[in-house]
């Protein structure tokens, strides 16, 4: 989002909005009842996108664009991260601005953190092939490193790094995973007990829920019912996931996309990935028929699940990546729109009205109807969508944030310089590139603060199994900046041929994992 007047009233109407800083009084943890504090972040550079228009429609009839090339800036989404928290918080550091999002008595070491992400589009048949185009609405691995890269500086730097934990419930086929690993997150190997989960010493955790198995949510988890005003039949009991309640707060992460039963999938929408039993609140046919089904249905039980799930892990921070997004079909796949912008709020209510107001932008670009939040149903387009009822149920019924955009401010990074502004806490800081690729091989660049300390750097690569295939000599370096490359040449001194390979970069003990994508 560009610094311009834009502000979206719940009914759909654009009015003007004063984008310099805004003064707030929170009257609680979350919201004033008038309006929230939403800080949007613009960088015009965050990312390239090319489309072209596709030559078949989606299952639900929306015409879907064709991605020619597109590519994320990892310097500038983890600057707009680090601005958009420190903006919220009002903080002048980082780790500082992290620190008070949480409430009194933490962080601590041993504080634990789950990270939200949300891995549901593709579909079979579909214009774009996920394994091997980046996608535009689908989680960015530039984004959650950033967070990540944040919460470490917490505690001067000495915040564990293995208190943090990516997660989502997705279906875990071997497309999904390929998925993943092109969005550029390290593949998670199934244990023997069949979990999709990584705990290892110097990195952020890893559990991808599988959710056919039990002991993802087992008799022993906290629960709710989804619609306890509805006869027993359709009352959709849930099992909040291990990968949720294990942990003490939540950071809710959500890409901005329409969706055919709520409107918009934002972060309140988002933690329906977190329970066992989503689709007990609609059945199989909801999106089809919304406003006739038994069941009380997706945007009715939205608010519930949100206030459920806050209970047993609070959210600290709601983050709106709009770096690409979604703005017509949904949630698997459809239109596709580039913003180069971020939010983050304490409000989920406010931050999924910006939201809305985004995608509703670009469907005005695109001469389709706009969605609101006063209407039930569907607004047309020859397509099954619906509007965004559900946030006037969070704001009216659930008292969960106020829908008013009063509290936006809007930031373009557009100008800023390309680097990283690397802190120097107690514990070395390190930033490691994407891989970048050359006639010589491939490569990987590492910044460090500017402490004059001595880093000790180890590095290998893997195939996306785990198995060994190129490893290297420790190496101590004093400079603020250090190159490694791999010429492609295996520990037996053979040429690598798979297209897939993970390279590990530890730096004084913390552990940065990178995609290699090798076409042969």
């Amino acid at each position: 989002m560009r610094r311009r007047d834009f502000i979206r009233s719940g009914g759909g109407a654009f009015v003007a909005a004063n984008l310099a800083p805004f003064i707030f009084t929170r009257h609680s943890p979350l919201f004033t009842k008038s309006s929230s504090h939403v800080v949007s972040v613009f960088d015009g550079k965050a990312s390239f996108l090319n489309l072209a228009p596709g030559d078949h429609p989606s299952r639900d009839g929306v015409m879907l664009n064709k991605v020619l090339d597109y590519s994320v800036n990892r310097v500038r989404v983890s600057n707009m991260v680090d601005e958009a928290v420190k903006k919220l918080t009002g903080k002048q550091t980082v780790g500082k601005a992290w620190e008070s999002l949480f409430p009194a008595g933490h962080p601590t070491q041993k504080t634990t953190i789950a990270i939200k992400l949300n891995f549901s589009y593709g579909e079979g048949g579909e214009v774009n092939d996920w394994i091997n185009t980046l996608c535009p609405y689908a989680p960015k691995v530039a984004m959650t490193d950033a967070i990540v890269s944040g919460l470490t500086q917490m505690l001067d730097g000495n915040f564990p790094i293995e208190n943090i934990v990516l997660f989502d419930a997705t279906n875990l086929s071997d497309t999904k995973l390929g998925f993943m690993l092109r969005q550029g997150y390290r593949p998670v190997q199934q244990n023997r007990e069949g979990f999709y989960k990584e705990n290892e010493s110097g990195a952020h955790r890893m559990h991808w829920v599988k959710a056919r198995n039990a002991g993802e949510s087992p008799d022993t988890a906290p629960g709710f019912i989804a619609a306890p005003d509805y006869p027993m039949d359709y009352q959709a009991p849930q099992k909040i996931y291990s990968a949720v309640y294990e942990n003490d707060f939540m950071i809710n992460v959500a890409n901005a996309k329409t969706h055919r039963a709520s409107g918009v999938t934002g972060v309140m929408k988002n933690t329906f990935g977190c329970t066992n039993n989503p689709v007990g609140t609609h059945g199989q046919s909801e999106w089809r028929d919304a406003l006739s089904s038994p069941f009380a249905g997706t945007r009715k039980t939205i608010p519930v699940f949100y206030k459920s799930i806050e209970k047993h892990t609070p959210t600290i921070l709601n983050v709106v990546d709009a770096i690409g997004g979604m703005h017509h079909g949904g949630p698997l796949s459809g239109m596709i729109f580039g913003e180069n912008a971020i939010a983050v709020s304490k409000d989920p209510v406010a931050i999924d009205s910006y939201m809305l107001a985004l995608i509703n932008k670009h469907r005005k670009a695109g001469n389709l109807s706009v969605l609101n939040t006063t209407d039930e149903g569907r607004p047309g387009d020859g397509y099954p969508s619906s509007h965004a009822s559900f946030l006037r149920y969070s704001e009216e019924l659930h008292n969960l944030g106020s829908q008013s955009l009063e509290g936006l401010e809007v930031i373009d990074r557009t100008a800023s310089p390309e680097e990283y502004d690397i802190p120097i806490l107690d514990k070395s800081q390190a930033r490691v590139s994407d891989t970048r690729l050359d006639q010589k091989g491939v490569h990987l660049d590492l910044s460090f603060d500017h402490s004059d300390r001595q880093h000790v750097i180890q590095s290998r690569v893997e195939d996306i199994k785990g198995n060994p295939v190129k490893e290297y000599r420790t190496n101590s370096v004093r400079s603020s900046r250090y190159t490694i490359g791999w010429d492609f040449q295996t520990n037996q001194k053979k040429q690598a041929q798979d297209k897939w390979y993970v390279w590990h970069v530890s730096v004084d003990g913390t552990r940065y994992s990178r995609i290699i994508h090798h076409e042969v």
